[in-house]
């Protein structure tokens, strides 16, 4: 990219990756595109103290994340 060799896309997150670097970064707004994540977890047991951290640890990186992404807002 840095040699004018072409274009690449890229998850929204990763535009804060491309501050300073003379790249421009556009978000494709037609058609959306969503992503869903999720966290696995066995069913039939309780979640240990270190699945329940992660998850914490995941939920606020998330929210950051979505908040520095142009054109979102606020996180729900």
């Amino acid at each position: 990219m840095e040699v004018n060799a072409g274009i690449a896309v890229l998850p929204a997150y990763a535009f804060t990756a491309l501050r300073g670097r003379g790249i421009v970064a556009r978000p494709l707004t037609d058609p959306a595109i969503v992503r869903e994540e999720r966290l696995i977890t066995p069913r039939d047991r309780d979640q240990s103290a270190a699945t329940v951290a992660v998850h914490s640890i995941l939920r606020n990186l998330l929210r950051q994340m979505i908040s520095e992404i142009p054109g979102t807002g606020s996180p729900n």
